[in-house]
């Protein structure tokens, strides 16, 4: 009778357990995309705010009082929409350091890699935009 009662308790057990740990609707994937933040600074690394600028992702506005602004890095795009800006400007991130290789084009016809040029100020991230028009510079991460 004992050995039963054992065998009955297993089971009951096996069975109360099984739905434990399964999947489900509630877990796991999260569909928000990641979002990052970089910096808009000139050329002697100052930040520069106030200029809008729009993602594929999404995520818009204007840059901080720090710079900074929005953007998800897995393939995103965004515009800035540069007023007559009279200065290199440059990308950076969390860090000081200037973000190389994102390509750019910009509405006046500038167009390449961030970093390959450096500018006045002759720090990495730098990326060239029409200084005399207001421009629109796309980037590309």
């Amino acid at each position: 009778m004992k050995k039963l009662s054992v065998l009955v308790f297993s089971v009951l057990a096996m069975i109360g357990l099984s739905g434990c740990g399964g999947g489900g609707s509630g877990g796991g994937s999260d569909s928000t995309p990641a979002v990052d933040m970089n910096y808009l600074t000139d050329s002697f690394g100052a930040p520069v705010s106030g200029i809008g600028y729009d993602c594929l992702s999404g995520e818009h506005g204007v840059t901080d009082p720090s710079g900074g602004y929005y953007f998800n890095p897995y393939g995103d795009s965004c515009d800035f929409y540069l007023p007559q800006i009279n200065d290199d400007l440059h990308i950076e991130d969390a860090y000081y350091n200037g973000v190389n290789g994102l390509p750019y084009d910009c509405t006046s016809g500038f167009t390449g890699f961030t970093g390959d040029y450096v500018g006045a100020g002759g720090y990495a991230g730098g990326f060239a935009h029409d200084w005399f028009v207001t421009d629109v510079c796309t980037i590309d991460y």
